[in-house]
This record gives structure tokens, C-alpha cells and sequence, in this order.
């Protein structure tokens, strides 16, 4: 019954809390939109806590289960056994100060695993131990686990086990080694397939705990029971005790299992095991005087296990296909050993031959263990064969799981902490509500500014539960559903609260504002109260038209003098009233009010000043964006500029005046705009300035050769740029300005004038130069007063009009020209231009020339027809005027430079002209392609600074050629590169002067005063003219002569012989350009070649051998007085090759980006 009715009762219960979640907002006077978040929330809560309760109960069942299973298997013995190895490996520790060995045993029931570390013979705990002995600590594990069907208590063991040691492990508490198999002799004599089958469990188990422990670990296989062996103890008789106590077996290296397979590691194992069974039956013999007969059996015992023993080594630790090759098991070691003892009272060997020998030799002490004491306490223990990691797939596989738990668990604890954080919040969000509420109830009153702290306060609230929109939680759903209402809801109360509490007070308030206004006494406040009229007036217009987006750029003006309370948040207050008011109704309302108190201002009999001070705070002129109007602009945002396209067109400024024009009188409404204007104008000229720098043509403005074909037809006088000079010059029209600023009417003049001049070209069809101007005059009714009447240009001039047609003309030609050149075309105009060849043929030069030439004659006309206006100021409004020609110029300049370029890439680095091996006199020299370059398209356009000794580019009409830092690098090491050049003639030509050959005087070479030898001679070569000479000096005072033209000599050496033991010479050499320069630049004060015994061409270690560090070398040019010289000679040479180019791949001049 209850089955059936189970989910329609489920449906029920859903209906009951959906219900009750808006009752809950009835109650606390809330929106309906928190009703689906309480459902919500209570329908998540249900399904987590339904959920933890299940895992909870799951855990606890899975742990109830282990417990009893553990109880199965004597838990207690065993971990305690566990807890005892851990004490004695701190004790262990805290006596050798290092960690003891622990060692997992893995191996099948009555393998003899105990009976390795067990003294007593039997184990304390059939599902397993820690044994810890002196240095070693092993923890057998159950050989039940290796059954075909193994209990649950025998697993459940293992894995607590492996547990405890992974625990230990990563607490650094143990110092895990490894893991010892035990296979014992019976289980080696068991069928092939039993024996696999046996192998392929342990190997299992040892995957298992590789990848429960995370690391790979060698593993050390133990032959046990070796007594079941045929001759094993007649054999192990014979012995010392002594060897009985050794390893009996071999641990191998990582290279013999790489290199070899298993077979082969079996077979080196035994090969090396019966050679020492062999020397120990030598032993046995030489110490007891005779062998036992069966001892023999025992090599051949060792060979049957052969084969068995590769069976199961194979299946230990062959390769898997599911597995990475480098994570198979390490076979580290092989033992043989034996935990029985040997007992000399039985009959020894079955009666076999000893009846001739004394059996006193053969003493033995009972319950001794053979072949173990030294393999457990010392070669496992101390084995230092490390671990190493897994392969990365095994930690992928371990990382993924690790990461997607934590990943849930993020998430869980990510919305757990968002509905704890969004409650919170919310909570807040009421408080707020109610805070308001209070004041709403309690604190208004009938003082009007008591009632604007009072909405102050509210307005505050508003802003706070906006900020707490803003809150990341509530921009999640389902949080930020009920923000909206709640903010409308808060919004309407204000306004509630201003109509019932401020609008009757204010409106009191205000008459008294503007009577007072009108006193002499308050006369000061006339402007604020003006403003704040005028402001809500057009505030209240662009409401009921729609248009908010200015709300918050408008200053609102308090109209309460003397009131303490911030001014201007008064203003503000009001904005928001007017903002959050939707009753169109009382908005008209309060618009005919305000209108009826500027009808009262009387506004045409006051100063306009408080107007002008509007104007400059005013922060309603809306940003304009430069590139709205020049799309190639892409520069940052200037205030400037903004400012100087906002006067230009004045929006708001011009809506403003016209409003003021409705309460002013007829005759005297442009009293206020011509006075406005006239002082507002003066403001303007600084923004002016800046806005036309920003037109200047660089590599911001113009970054491409296509931005520059586009700003070209852009920026024509036809284009956008005369567009706004019309703009500018039409708000600053004459007939608005009393006293006009000279910049601004030298502006509106001449801008008139080329707005005439561009009709003039427009119309200027099949005319000739002469005629044309009086034929448009004449079409445009050519009368002086006609023109001016036109075209309001005061004092008409047609000489002017004359000068900017001819001006104009030119740049329009230069423009079609400039358009059309090539790269190449462009060079040889700027090569002209730079040279300045006066009888160039080319089009492109005679034009440039004409056009700067004309505008310097459209400056001398005007200077002459309108003195007052060609004051230095009006540089300004001249480069706005001269920008389009610059412009030109500059595109031109541009391609110059990329032909340079062009020809350095073609002529230079294609042709691997230079390269960075380039010696000096290669890259410097008259005859280098690299100097013939420069010389031919560089130098034109530089110019050498004597003061700076630097080369700095050639201005050619306010445009330059820029080239890299590589080139002024190289034309300044060229100037070094001369003088070293002009330095040597003036020394060969000293040497001339005193005859055909030139004496040179040396002295005796001598060396550092600790060295064990001296030189004996001296060998000075000379290879001038391609001929080498000779001269010897054996340690005294020699002079011996050269010819005069030494600078022909290209190569210079000196060799200093020693005898010692063995004669050896040590030889420097000078080479390059001029050797004899860089011989005599080396030359102390002193006149002597001091060279350190590293800087000699031959090796210096028969120099240390004798101690030699230096040698003295006194050598001069006779009669020939060298300072001054070697001395700039010096000077010029270290600069050269501090600044000499590294690398000469580079750029040579700016080309467009």
C-alpha cells in the first residue's frame, strides 16, 4: 500500500514547500522572487544531506565489515608486531644514526619464510609478522595469498600491511629496500605450468605493491631449504663455520638484466655458484684432509635446479604487454640458504663412506642456520641498490584519480561556500530595507535640509544595495533575479519620500533663492541660481524625451545660500529624483514652475560672467573621439583634442545659449553670446594649438605608406581637413566677437580665402595662368564689396586671394606628383632637394620648391595687406595651413628611405659584401663596398657636428631621412678610421724626410728578476715589399736599418731565444694594416715593449716551466719624435674598436612599418 501511494505522497510534499517558500516571503514583506530561491535551496539541502547520510552510512558499513575481518586474523598481534619494528627502528636510528633496511617477504606456505628470521623456528601469527633483527626489518606477509582460492582475512592482511608501510614510507620512518622472494627446493620440483602458475602469483602481488607504494623496488630471491638438496650437507660439513656464515649466492647489476635475459641470469648464477662449490670443496679438503664422498652430489644437485629456476625466474620478471617495460620487477640478488641445522649424532650422509675418517673434524654446534646470518645482517641490509619511480603512466593514472576527487570535492565545497556567502548577503540586503524604512518613519520633519540628509541617507542606502548587485555571488543565478525589483522597488520610495517630504519645501525655498537673487546684497548667487533654473529645465526636457545618458555629466547647482550641507550633493539628489520620476504629469509640472521663476530673473540686465564660469565647469560637452572623424588615427585618447573638437562645434554650449535667449530680450540676447564667446575663445587657443601639433606629420600619425595615400586624400584642403577649419571658423564667426583674438581672426581670414581659392581651381577649366583668376572672380560677381558680402572676408584682398590660389596650385601639382613616385624617383628628388641641384629636371623638385616658395610669399602678402595679423603667434594657424605640404614632403622623404634600404639588402648582405670576420681596413677603407655605399646614399643626407663630433641628420624643408644607430656607428668610425689613415702618411713621411733607409736601435732583451733563464738573442723580421729581413741582436746594444717606407711592411716579428736544459724561442708578432704602428703603440713610457709571457705566439709552457712572466724588449725609431703622434694614433684606434660594428646584418634607414 505504501508502495503505490510512495510517490504521489512525494508530490504532496513538494507542493507544501513550494507554498510555504512564499509564505515565508509574505511574512517577511519580501519578493515573491526569493519564494523559488527558498525552494530551491531547501530542495538542494534535502538532496545533499540525503546524499552524505547515504555515504555516511556506506563508510561505516565498509568499515564495520573490515573490522570484523581484521578480528579474523588476530589484528592485534599483528599490527602490534608492526608497532614493535617501528620502536626498534627509532631505537636503530637514535644508535647509528641512520635508518635500518625494511624488507617486505613474499612467498608460498612452508616456503620457509620464518624460518630465515625466526630463532624459535615457527611463526608468532599465521596471517603474517615484522621479524626485526640486528640491521634488517622484514615483514612477512601470509603465503596463503598465493593459494588458488586465498581467504579474505589473508588479503585484507597483506593490503593492512602495505598500508602501514606505504604510511611509514612517507612519514620517513622506515627506510624501505626491497622485496625477498622464498622459493623453496620442493616448490622448484613441482611441474613447469605449477611452477609458472606460482611465479605468476608472486609477480602479481609484487605489481600490486609497486603500485600501491608508488616506486619500484628491487627484489632479492631466496632458495630455501637447500638441505633437500642431494649432497648439500656433506658439502656444508666440510666447511668453517665461518664460510657457512656467508651469502651463499650473488647479487647482480642492473647492466647484467639489461644486457642479458633471465635464462642467462639463471645460468650466470649457477656457473659462478659452481665455481665456488668448487673452491670450498678445496677448502674443505685442505682443511680436514679428505671430503666427503656425497659432497660431490652437490654440484650436480645445483645443475637439475637449473632449468626449474629459469622456469620460475622467467615468469618473475618477464615483460607484460599492459605494463612499461621500465616498471617490470629488478631482480637485485639470488641466494641459496638452509634454516635447518645439521645434527652430527644422526648417521651423516645414510651411512655413506666415513668409517677411515675421524669424525672430530667434522664438529659442529647444533641449531646453527647455514648460509644466512651474513646475507640477512649484512648484504640486504646494507645493499645501496636504489629505488626508482614508476613510469609516468602509473603516476598519470594515480594523479587523475587524486585530481578528479579533488575536483569534486571543490565543486561541493565551491557551492557550499557561494549559498552560505549569498545568504549572508542577502540578509544584508534586508537590513538595508529596514534601516531605510526606520528613517522614513522617524527622522523627515519640516526643515528642508533636515529632509536632504535625511534622502541623503536613503540615496546612500540605494547605492549600497547597487554595490551588492555588483557582488560577483549575486551575479550567479538564481541571486540576481530579485536585485532589480528590490532597487525599483527602493528607487520609487525616494521618490515617494522627495514629493511627500522636499518637492513643496523646495519649491518654497527656491522662490526665496531667486528674490533674494535679485537683491544688490545677494548678487553674488545670481549666476548659481540662474544655472540651477536653467539646468533642471533641460535636465527635465531630456527626460520626458527619453534621452538620460547625460544625467550624470550635468552639475547640478544647490539654490540654498548659506546652507551648510554639501552644495552640490543637493544637486545630485535632485538629478536622481528627476531621473527615478516617471510621472510625466508632475514632471511638466515642475519644468512650467522653473520656467516661471526665469521669466522673474530678469536675466538681459545681469553680467554674463557667471555663464562663462558655467561654461568653463561645465562637464556637459560629451567626449568626441579623435578617430570619429580621422579613422586612420589610432593614438590614445588627448584631452586636448577632445576639447578642441567640443569648442568647435559647442553641442551643448549652443543648446544652453539658446535656451537663455527665451528669458532675455530681443536686442539684448547676443550680448551674451558675443561676450560668451569673445572671453570663451581665449580658452580655446591652447587646445587649438595641441590639436594641430597631433596633425604633424610622424611615424604615430602615418605608420604605413596606405595610411598615408589615405590621409592624403583625408586630409586635402577638400577633404576633412579645411571640413573643419569651415567648422571652426563658422562658430567663431565675426559677427559673434567684439574683441577677437589675432590668431583666431588671422584664422577665419585666411580659411575664407581658401575656401575661395578652392572654388576658383574647381572652376578653373581650359584657362591659362594669367586669365583665370579674374574670369571666376568675374562669374562670381567680382566686386570688392560683392566678394566680402559673399564670402565675409573683411578687407578683401585679391592679392591674397592671388597668393593661396598659387600656393594651393603648387600642392595640389606636388600632390600629383608625390602620389605617383617610386621608391627610386622619390631618392633622386630627395637627393636633389638635399644637394640642392637648382637645375634638376626633375618634376617632383621644381614642385617641392614652388610650393614652399609660394608659401613663404603667402606669409609676406599677408605680413603686407594685414600687419597686425602676422604676429610670431600665429605659427599656429600657419602649420595648420602648411601640415598638407609637410605631409607630402614626408611621404616622400619615406620612400627615399625604403629605397635606401632596398639597395643596402640587393647591393650589400645579398651579395655577402660584409660580413661580421670583416677586418677594419675592409669595412673602412675608400675601396670597401660598404664605404662606396654610404658615400652614395647616405652621406647626402647627414651632416657632420664639429662640436659634438658626431653626424646628425640633414634637415631638407622641416623633413629628414632617419637611418639606424648602426649607421651614425659606422660614419663615426669611418672619421677614426681617417685619422688612423692620416696619421700614418705624416709618420712615413717624417721617415722620408731623413733619407732612403730609417735606423732602428735596440738593446738587450731582459725578463722578470725571478726567472731561471735569459734570453742569449734576438731575431727582428721585416716583410716589406714582399721581402723579409733579418737582424740579430745577441743581448747587447744593436741599431740596424730598415727602408724609410715602413708602412709597406706587413708584417713584423720578434723572436727571443733562451737556452736551459733545451733551447726554446717565444716570438711575438704585429700584423694588420700598419704594424709598425701597432709596434710602436705598445711602447712603454720608457721606449721598451714590455709582453706578458701569455701574449707570445708559441706555447707558454716551457716560459712557466722557468718562471718567465715578462719580457722587456727596448726597441725605437732613431731621431724620430713620436709621442704626440702614437699618442693620437692610440686615441683614434681605441675608439674605433670599442664602437666597431659586432654584427653588420643591419637595417640601414626607417622604412615604413
Amino acid at each position: 500500500m505504501f508502495e503505490k501511494s510512495k510517490k504521489y505522497i512525494f508530490i504532496v510534499g513538494l507542493v507544501i514547500l513550494f507554498l510555504l517558500s512564499f509564505y515565508l516571503c509574505l511574512v517577511f514583506d519580501i519578493s515573491f522572487w526569493f519564494g523559488f530561491i527558498i525552494f530551491v535551496a531547501i530542495l538542494v539541502g534535502t538532496f545533499v544531506i540525503n546524499w552524505l547520510v547515504k555515504l555516511i552510512i556506506a563508510k561505516y558499513r565498509i568499515y564495520k565489515k573490515n573490522a570484523d575481518d581484521i578480528k579474523q586474523f588476530s589484528r592485534h598481534s599483528l599490527l602490534d608486531s608492526f608497532n614493535s619494528a617501528i620502536d626498534y627502528s627509532k631505537k636503530y636510528y637514535t644508535l647509528h644514526k641512520k635508518r635500518q633496511s625494511w624488507f617486505v617477504v613474499f612467498g608460498g606456505t612452508k616456503s620457509g619464510k620464518s624460518s630465515l628470521f625466526n630463532t624459535g623456528g615457527k611463526s608468532n601469527n599465521s596471517y603474517g609478522y615484522c621479524w626485526s633483527k640486528e640491521n634488517l626489518t622484514a615483514t612477512e606477509i601470509n603465503g596463503d595469498i598465493f593459494l588458488d582460492k586465498p581467504s579474505r582475512a589473508s588479503i585484507l592482511s597483506c593490503e593492512v600491511l602495505l598500508n602501514n608501510i606505504r604510511r611509514a614510507i612517507r612519514l620517513n620512518k622506515i627506510n624501505f629496500k626491497g622485496f625477498i622472494i622464498t622459493v623453496s627446493i620442493e616448490d622448484l620440483q613441482r611441474e613447469d605450468e605449477s611452477l609458472s602458475a606460482y611465479a605468476a602469483k608472486i609477480r602479481s602481488r609484487i605489481d600490486h605493491s609497486f603500485y600501491k607504494l608508488g616506486l619500484r623496488y628491487p627484489i632479492y630471491v631466496l632458495i630455501t631449504k637447500a638441505d633437500k638438496l642431494q649432497g648439500f650437507e656433506s658439502f656444508s660439513l666440510g666447511l668453517p663455520e665461518k664460510l657457512t656464515n656467508n651469502a651463499f649466492g650473488e647479487l647482480f647489476k642492473e647492466v647484467d638484466q639489461i644486457n642479458k635475459s633471465s635464462n642467462n641470469i639463471v645460468q650466470l648464477w649457477v656457473e659462478k655458484l659452481i665455481k665456488r662449490i668448487k673452491v670450498f670443496n678445496t677448502v674443505s679438503l685442505q682443511t680436514n684432509g679428505s671430503l666427503l664422498p656425497r659432497a660431490l652430489l652437490f654440484e650436480k644437485s645445483i645443475k637439475k635446479i637449473e632449468d626449474k629456476l629459469q622456469t620460475f625466474t622467467n615468469e618473475l620478471i618477464k615483460e607484460k604487454q599492459d605494463q612499461p617495460s621500465k616498471d617490470k620487477p629488478l631482480l637485485r640478488g639470488m641466494f641459496l640458504t638452509s634454516s635447518n641445522s645439521l645434527d652430527i649424532n644422526r648417521n651423516i650422509d645414510n651411512g655413506t663412506l666415513l668409517e677411515s675418517v675421524g669424525l672430530n673434524i667434522y664438529t659442529r654446534s647444533n641449531n646453527k642456520k647455514l648460509y644466512t646470518q651474513d646475507l640477512v645482517n649484512d648484504v640486504l641490509a646494507f645493499d645501496n641498490n636504489l629505488y626508482k619511480p614508476l613510469h609516468k603512466k602509473l603516476k598519470r593514472i594515480e594523479s587523475y584519480k587524486k585530481m578528479s576527487f579533488f575536483s569534486w570535492w571543490s565543486v561541493f565545497i565551491a557551492i557550499t561556500i557561494y549559498l552560505a556567502f549569498a545568504y549572508t548577503h542577502t540578509l544584508r540586503v534586508f537590513n538595508q530595507i529596514e534601516v531605510s524604512n526606520a528613517l522614513e518613519n522617524k527622522s523627515f520633519n519640516k526643515d528642508l535640509t533636515n529632509n536632504f540628509e535625511v534622502i541623503s541617507r536613503i540615496d546612500k542606502n540605494i547605492d549600497k544595495v547597487k554595490e551588492l548587485k555588483q557582488d560577483w555571488f549575486f551575479s550567479i543565478w538564481p541571486y540576481a533575479l530579485p536585485f532589480d525589483y528590490i532597487i525599483d522597488k527602493f528607487e520609487n520610495k525616494y521618490v515617494y519620500d522627495f514629493n511627500n517630504h522636499i518637492r513643496n519645501q523646495l519649491i518654497q525655498s527656491t522662490a526665496g533663492s531667486v528674490s533674494l537673487s535679485l537683491q544688490e546684497k545677494y548678487k553674488n548667487h545670481y549666476g548659481n541660481v540662474v544655472r540651477r533654473l536653467l539646468e533642471s529645465k533641460i535636465l527635465i526636457q531630456e527626460k520626458l524625451e527619453g534621452n538620460t545618458s547625460n544625467f550624470d555629466s550635468l552639475r547640478m547647482p544647490s539654490v540654498l545660500m548659506g546652507a551648510t550641507f554639501d552644495n552640490n550633493s543637493y544637486g545630485n539628489l535632485y538629478k536622481k529624483y528627476i531621473k527615478w520620476n516617471d510621472d510625466k504629469k508632475q514632471l511638466v509640472e515642475i519644468k512650467n514652475q522653473d520656467e516661471q521663476f526665469l521669466n522673474s530673473m530678469d536675466i538681459s540686465n545681469h553680467s554674463y560672467n557667471w555663464l562663462i564660469l558655467w561654461a568653463s565647469q561645465s562637464k556637459s560637452i560629451a567626449p568626441i573621439q579623435l578617430s570619429n572623424f580621422w579613422s586612420e588615427y589610432d593614438g590614445q585618447n588627448i584631452p586636448e583634442i577632445q576639447s578642441a573638437f567640443n569648442i568647435a562645434m559647442l553641442p551643448n554650449i549652443n543648446k544652453f545659449v539658446a535656451n537663455i535667449d527665451r528669458y532675455t530680450s530681443p536686442s539684448k540676447s547676443g550680448t551674451y553670446s558675443q561676450k560668451f564667446f569673445a572671453s570663451y575663445s581665449l580658452a580655446a587657443y591652447k587646445a587649438w594649438k595641441d590639436f594641430t601639433r597631433e596633425f604633424t606629420a610622424n611615424d604615430n600619425t602615418v605608420p604605413t605608406e596606405s595610411a598615408w595615400y589615405t590621409i592624403l586624400e583625408q586630409n586635402s584642403f577638400d577633404g576633412f581637413y579645411l571640413n573643419y577649419a569651415n567648422k571652426l571658423a563658422t562658430n567663431f564667426d565675426s559677427d559673434l566677437f567684439i574683441d577677437k583674438p589675432e590668431w583666431l581672426k588671422l584664422f577665419v581670414r585666411l580659411n575664407k580665402y581658401f575656401s575661395l581659392s578652392k572654388v576658383i581651381v574647381e572652376r578653373q577649366v581650359q584657362l591659362n595662368k594669367d586669365s583665370w583668376i579674374s574670369k571666376v572672380v568675374s562669374e562670381l560677381n567680382t566686386s570688392p564689396e560683392e566678394i566680402d558680402k559673399q564670402k565675409h572676408i573683411p578687407g578683401y584682398s585679391q592679392k591674397v586671394l592671388s597668393a593661396v590660389n598659387q600656393y594651393l596650385m603648387s600642392v595640389y601639382s606636388l600632390q600629383s606628383q608625390a602620389v605617383t613616385l617610386g621608391d627610386q624617383s622619390a631618392f633622386q628628388t630627395m637627393f636633389s632637394l638635399a644637394a640642392n641641384k637648382k637645375d634638376s629636371a626633375i618634376p617632383a623638385v621644381k614642385d617641392t620648391r614652388l610650393a614652399y616658395t609660394n608659401f613663404e610669399n603667402l606669409k609676406t602678402v599677408v605680413n603686407t595687406d594685414m600687419p597686425n595679423l602676422s604676429i610670431n603667434s600665429n605659427n599656429v594657424t600657419w602649420n595648420f595651413y602648411k601640415n598638407n605640404l609637410d605631409l607630402l614632403l614626408y611621404g616622400v622623404s619615406k620612400k627615399a628611405a625604403c629605397h635606401i634600404q632596398y639597395r643596402w639588402n640587393e647591393d650589400i648582405l645579398k651579395k655577402d659584401k660584409v660580413s661580421n670576420s670583416d677586418t677594419i681596413t675592409q669595412l673602412y677603407s675608400r675601396k670597401s663596398d660598404v664605404f662606396k655605399f654610404m658615400q652614395k646614399y647616405v652621406y647626402p643626407f647627414v651632416q657632420y657636428n664639429v662640436a659634438t663630433k658626431s653626424f646628425a641628420p640633414k634637415e631638407i624643408y622641416g623633413q629628414k631621412i632617419e637611418f639606424s644607430k648602426a649607421v651614425y656607428q659606422y660614419l663615426n668610425n669611418e672619421v677614426y678610421y681617417k685619422n688612423i689613415v692620416y696619421i700614418a702618411h705624416n709618420l712615413e713621411s717624417s721617415l722620408e724626410n731623413q733619407g732612403n733607409q730609417t735606423m732602428i736601435h735596440t738593446d738587450p732583451v731582459s725578463v722578470n728578476k725571478d726567472a731561471k733563464v735569459l734570453p742569449y738573442s734576438t731575431v727582428y723580421s721585416f716583410v716589406c715589399n714582399g721581402k723579409k729581413e733579418t737582424f740579430t741582436n745577441y743581448n747587447t746594444s744593436y741599431d740596424f736599418a730598415i727602408p724609410s717606407k715602413v708602412l709597406s711592411c706587413k708584417s713584423i716579428s720578434i723572436q727571443v731565444n733562451f737556452k736551459g736544459v733545451n733551447s726554446f724561442s717565444a716570438t711575438k708578432t704585429f700584423s694588420g694594416k700598419y704594424p709598425i704602428l701597432e709596434l710602436l703603440a705598445d711602447l712603454n713610457k720608457n721606449g721598451n715593449l714590455v709582453v706578458n709571457a701569455d701574449s707570445f705566439a708559441d706555447p707558454a709552457n716551457e716560459l712557466e716551466a722557468y718562471g718567465i712572466t715578462d719580457v722587456t724588449i727596448p726597441i725605437s725609431l732613431k731621431d724620430v719624435k713620436l709621442p704626440t703622434m702614437i699618442e693620437k694614433y692610440k686615441k683614434n684606434k681605441k675608439l674605433l674598436m670599442e664602437n666597431n660594428l659586432q654584427d653588420q646584418n643591419f637595417d640601414v634607414s626607417s622604412c615604413w612599418k
